[in-house]
């Protein structure tokens, strides 16, 4: 269907009409929307992996010190390592 058909279709509009020019929009444009949403939904995965990442790093860290304040205890304590 061209756009003349379309508009054809358009100024006389019937049930049947409306339907064809209807699904002729929705098969070109469903690939956008889904396109659009996919790379959204990427985005958005993208900044929680990266957001995630962060916290686990930071508990690395906070394990890391509570590592080392232990074995510092440890060696007050004990004197050995």
């Amino acid at each position: 269907m061209n756009y003349t058909q379309a508009v054809s279709m358009m100024e006389r509009p019937d049930d049947e009409s409306i339907t064809l020019v209807g699904s002729q929009m929705e098969k070109r444009l469903v690939g956008e929307p889904l396109l659009a949403d996919l790379m959204e939904t990427i985005k958005n995965t993208k900044t929680e992996l990266a957001t995630e990442m962060d916290a686990v790093a930071i508990d690395v860290n906070h394990l890391r010190v509570d590592l080392r304040c232990f074995s510092d205890r440890v060696m007050a304590t004990d004197g050995t390592v």
